[in-house]
C-alpha cells in the first residue's frame, strides 16, 4: 500500500492531491540532464522530485500523512521509501549516465581487479586467522591501516610468499567467502535504488562476519572490523564488479538520507575504503 501511494504521488495520479508550489522536474527532464552528463543538475532535479513527491504524499494519502506529520523517525522512514522509489525508477538513466562519464575509471578499476584475480587471503595476512595472533596484521601493520594510506611492510612471509600450508588454507577461506562474493557480484543486476545496494553490501559484511567467526573460532560479538576488512578486500577483488566506480558514485550522489550515524553510512564508508585500497595499496601493487 505504501509503494502504491508513493507511485501515485510521484506520477501525479492522486485525485485529491494538492499541487506543490513549484512543479517538480519531470522524469524526462531528469533523464535528459543525466544523458547530457550534467551530474550536478541531475542530482538537484532528483532531490527536488523526491521532496515534491514526499509533500504530495503527505497531502494526498491519509495513511501516509500520519508518517509525514509524525515523529522525526517516521518522517525519515517515509522519506527513505520515497527516495528509494523515485531514484530506483530513474535508475537506468542515472546509472547509465554515470557509467558513460566514468567509462575510463570503471575500466581501469575493473582491469585492476582482474589483474589481481590470483589474490589469495594469505596475501593480506588472513592466513594468521585462528593462529593466535592479530587476524589482519603482517609485520605489525594492519590491512585496515594500509587502506588509510599507511605503508605496508612485507617482512616475515609478506606479499608474494607462499608457504606449503597457504594454498590449502586459502581454499578453505575462499569457500567461506563464496556467499559474500556472490552478493557483491549481484549488486548491479539485483538492485536499482542506492540504499538497496547498500543493503546488499551489508549482507556481504554479515557473510564475512560469519566467515570470520568460523576462521577464528570466536563469537560474532568478538569479531572486529580489523578482522573483516581484509576479507572484504579479497571478496571485492574476486567479485570484480564491472562498474564499481560508477556504483560508488551512484550511491554517494543519489542517497539523500542522513548517513552519518546509520548502518547505511557505515556500509558506504566500508565500500569507499575498499575501493581506495584496491586503487592504491602498496601491498596489492606488490601482489600484482
Amino acid at each position: 500500500a505504501a509503494v502504491a501511494a508513493v507511485t501515485a504521488a510521484a506520477t501525479g495520479a492522486s485525485g485529491d492531491s494538492v499541487p506543490p508550489q513549484t512543479p517538480p522536474p519531470s522524469a524526462d527532464a531528469i533523464a535528459a540532464a543525466a544523458a547530457a552528463a550534467r551530474t550536478d543538475a541531475s542530482v538537484r532535479a532528483v532531490r527536488e522530485l523526491c521532496t515534491s513527491t514526499l509533500e504530495q504524499l503527505g497531502c494526498s494519502n491519509p495513511d501516509m500523512r500520519m508518517y509525514y506529520q509524525g515523529t522525526d523517525r517516521q518522517l525519515a522512514q517515509l522519506s527513505t521509501l520515497v527516495d528509494s522509489f523515485v531514484v530506483g525508477s530513474l535508475h537506468l538513466a542515472l546509472f547509465g549516465a554515470l557509467c558513460s562519464v566514468n567509462l575510463a575509471d570503471d575500466e581501469a578499476l575493473h582491469y585492476r581487479m582482474l589483474s589481481l584475480s590470483h589474490l589469495r587471503p594469505h596475501h593480506l595476512g588472513v592466513g594468521k586467522l585462528g593462529g593466535g595472533g592479530s587476524s589482519s596484521s603482517r609485520g605489525g601493520t594492519s590491512v585496515r591501516s594500509q587502506a588509510r594510506g599507511c605503508t605496508a611492510t612485507t617482512g616475515g612471509g609478506g606479499v608474494g610468499s607462499s608457504s606449503g600450508t597457504d594454498g590449502g588454507h586459502d581454499e578453505g577461506v575462499l569457500s567461506l567467502l563464496a556467499p559474500c562474493i556472490g552478493v557483491l557480484r549481484s549488486i548491479e543486476s539485483e538492485e536499482r535504488a542506492p540504499l538497496g545496494m547498500l543493503e546488499l553490501v551489508g549482507e556481504s559484511l554479515d557473510a564475512l562476519t560469519n566467515a570470520a567467526t568460523s576462521l577464528m573460532s570466536r563469537s560474532a560479538a568478538a569479531v572486529a572490523m580489523d578482522d573483516i576488512m581484509p576479507l572484504f578486500f579479497v571478496a571485492l577483488v574476486l567479485a570484480a564488479p564491472p562498474h564499481l566506480q560508477s556504483m560508488l558514485d551512484y550511491i554517494s550522489l543519489y542517497t539523500f538520507s542522513d548517513l552519518h550515524s546509520s548502518a547505511a553510512g557505515f556500509r558506504l564508508s566500508t565500500l569507499r575504503a575498499a575501493v581506495q585500497f584496491i586503487k592504491g595499496s602498496e601491498i596489492l601493487k606488490a601482489a600484482t
